[in-house]
Formats: structure tokens, C-alpha cells, sequence
């Protein structure tokens, strides 16, 4: 373990190797007791390869869903966070996972952090992205949580696209970055998506942006990203766009070091050295996406903007019918 006492200029030249992995599910929602059983297998299964962190995908606690069924949510703590803390006492291992969290009449779209001691701290996911804007509120503050392995920066997926963040995380000197995604390959979507060379750029993200930022941020990126089928609901419109998880999870440390396939349950191990800074990437918000045209880089943030404007209404109309409900 770190000592706690170092500052963040000594912690970043006190180097460590450590084992970590992605976790990669399904992104479907299923039972909550067929999906904590599929988790347990993997976190038991990484403890015997001396694991001592893992990242689960974006709302990996109960699968990914913006329907008209998405994830309620509940406080933190509550029932699932206290499971992952069992999980990271049993096995000796810090987990980040994600999850729904109900927080008065708002739903947030959270990692949580737990190590054997207990639970560490959260991260509600600040760059809410399209359709999600009709579900979860958005967060307002990055976060580097302190564990017994050191201090690691979180994001969710989307944040990805926005250098502030990472900018703000570079200054901070993490140990680790946990990046919990449910990214979408749009190539394989009932509904063309801003067309063929941005469904392309999009895909490959999920490849092209944790290197970036492990490079930018100086620090190893464990990213994990749900597979298999998906399945987005327009509220209230009840048009289904089926598309596919992108999958690709992977352990990054400057350059890619393990990376999983882009379908099915998989997990991925490395071992990593934190503490030693890996060179950093110079870069501004115009080169921030490696290779877009400035066409793939206007939709992408043009499209979260009009996006963000067109979905807070339902969300808001959701939060007064859940703020009646409670006073019910």
C-alpha cells in the first residue's frame, strides 16, 4: 500500500507493480441473481491469477438499459453496493462496478468503488450522452478515489470524448484510470447512425481513446465495455434501435497490453506499474478524437449538445412523476 502521507509529486515517482483486469458482460439486462452469480465467477477467477483490482462495464450491476424498464436505481449504500463490498472483503480485490443510484427523486448513472476495507467512494457520470439524458441525471464532479492500491481516477464512457476531465485527472497525478463504458457499435444498427464514416470512427473508439488517454493522463487505463446484443428504447416514442456492445476491453499502459474480443463474457489481466508517469500527450480540444475529420468531430459534439437539449425535458417529466409517487 501507498502511504497516504506522500504528496501527490512523490506519490507519482513511488512506482508499484500490480495486476488488473477489465471485466466484459453482457450489456442485456438479466436476473439479478443469474447476473451477481456470471460476476462472482469472473472476480473468483481473477482473485486466483492475484488480481488486485477489477472494472466492471457502465451499469454492469444490472445491465444496461434506457427503455421504458431502465435500471430505477438505490441509494448508495444499499443492497448492491454492500454486495460488491462483501465481494471485495472476500476476495481481497478492489472492484468498480456500475450501477443505478437513486438519490432523492433523481436516478444517477454511477461507478462505485469498493477495496477489503469497505466502500471507498463513487463517481456519477458527467457527460450523460444522448438518449441517457431521458434517464439519469448528470454528475457535476470528477473524482480520484483513494484505495489500498492507490488513487484512481473513474469515467463512464462517454465522458471519454471530452478532454476537461482528463485534463483535470492529469493535474491530480492518479495512479490508475477506470473506465466503465457501454459503448455501442453503430455498424451493426436497425437505424444509420450520422453515416457510414462516423459509424466507423465510433466503433473504433472504444481502441483509439483509452490509449489516448493513458497517454494524456500519464497513468495505466483499465477500460471495460459491455458485449453482446443492445437494444435502445426513444421514450415515449417506443422506436427500438438494436445495435451491438462494441465490446474490446482491454488493459492500456501508454499502448494496449491485453484486449478482449468484441462479443461475450471475457476478462482481461495485466500487470501495470503505477506510479511511474507515462509520457504525456500534448493536445487541445481540436485533436482531442485521434484521426476525426472535423465532420466526425462536429457530431459528435454537436449531437451530445442538441441531444442533451432534446432529453432533459423527459427527464424532468420522470423526476416530477417519481417526486409524486414519494409524496404518494
Amino acid at each position: 500500500m501507498k502511504n497516504p502521507g506522500l504528496s501527490l509529486d512523490a506519490r507519482a515517482t513511488f512506482a508499484m507493480k500490480i495486476k488488473v483486469a477489465a471485466i466484459q458482460l453482457p450489456g442485456n439486462p438479466q436476473s439479478l441473481p443469474d447476473r451477481l452469480a456470471a460476476i462472482e465467477s469472473q472476480i473468483s477467477c481473477l482473485a486466483s491469477q492475484e488480481v488486485k483490482l477489477a472494472v466492471l462495464p457502465e451499469m454492469g450491476m444490472s445491465g444496461y438499459d434506457v427503455g421504458p424498464d431502465f435500471p430505477q436505481g438505490e441509494p448508495i449504500p444499499g443492497p448492491l453496493s454492500s454486495w460488491l463490498e462483501q465481494q471485495s472483503k472476500k476476495y481481497s480485490m478492489v472492484l468498480i462496478a456500475g450501477m443505478a443510484e437513486a438519490a432523492g427523486c433523481h436516478i444517477y448513472n454511477v461507478s462505485v468503488v469498493t477495496d477489503p476495507r469497505g466502500y471507498c467512494g463513487k463517481y456519477r457520470k458527467i457527460h450523460v450522452s444522448t438518449v441517457e439524458n431521458a434517464s439519469w441525471n448528470r454528475g457535476v464532479l470528477p473524482c480520484v478515489i483513494e484505495t489500498v492500491i492507490g488513487r484512481i481516477a473513474v469515467g463512464i464512457c462517454a465522458d471519454m470524448v471530452f478532454p476537461a476531465l482528463w485534463e483535470f485527472y492529469h493535474k491530480q497525478k492518479p495512479d490508475l484510470v477506470a473506465i466503465s463504458a457501454a459503448w455501442p457499435d453503430f455498424e451493426k444498427s436497425s437505424l444509420p447512425v450520422g453515416g457510414k464514416t462516423f459509424r466507423d470512427y465510433h466503433r473504433n473508439c472504444v481502441r483509439l481513446l483509452p490509449e489516448k488517454i493513458s497517454k494524456f493522463v500519464g497513468a495505466p487505463v483499465i477500460f471495460s465495455n459491455c458485449s453482446g446484443p443492445s437494444q435502445i428504447t426513444l421514450p415515449y416514442i417506443g422506436k427500438k434501435i438494436h445495435c451491438q456492445f462494441a465490446g474490446g476491453s482491454r488493459v492500456v499502459e501508454g499502448t494496449t497490453i491485453q484486449s478482449a474480443q468484441a462479443s461475450g463474457i471475457e476478462s482481461v489481466a495485466a500487470e501495470v506499474e503505477t506510479g511511474a508517469l507515462i509520457e504525456r500527450d500534448p493536445v487541445d480540444e481540436q485533436s482531442w478524437l485521434p484521426g476525426a475529420s472535423w465532420r466526425v468531430r462536429r457530431q459528435f459534439y454537436l449531437g451530445e449538445s442538441l441531444s442533451a437539449l432534446l432529453f432533459r425535458g423527459v427527464y424532468r417529466y420522470r423526476r416530477i412523476l417519481r417526486r409524486g409517487t414519494s409524496h404518494q
